[in-house]
């Protein structure tokens, strides 16, 4: 399960991802389980698209709650190592 800190966090997430036309990362979110490397991929790219998207937001803490509860996710899924190489060097 996707450990999300605040359901708000969790709504955010959905709307970002609805926004951004994320389709497979909102079916993620809602099923709130990883089950694949490909979905940890998605869940992932999704994260830094929504990061991008949302720097002119004051949702900094919303961000990090939501790295924090996508990592774990990916951690307890055994798939942390897609989430660490989907990080931009830039």
């Amino acid at each position: 399960m996707i450990p999300f800190r605040f359901k708000a966090d969790r709504q955010l997430a959905l709307d970002y991802a609805q926004e951004l036309g994320e389709v497979e990362a909102a079916a993620i979110i809602e099923s709130g389980v990883i089950g694949s490397v490909d979905q940890a991929r998605i869940l992932a790219r999704f994260y830094w698209r929504m990061v991008d998207a949302s720097v002119a937001e004051d949702v900094e803490s919303e961000m990090e709650n939501l790295h924090n509860a996508f990592s774990a996710a990916c951690y307890q899924a055994g798939f942390i190592k897609m989430w660490h190489d989907a990080i931009p060097e830039d």
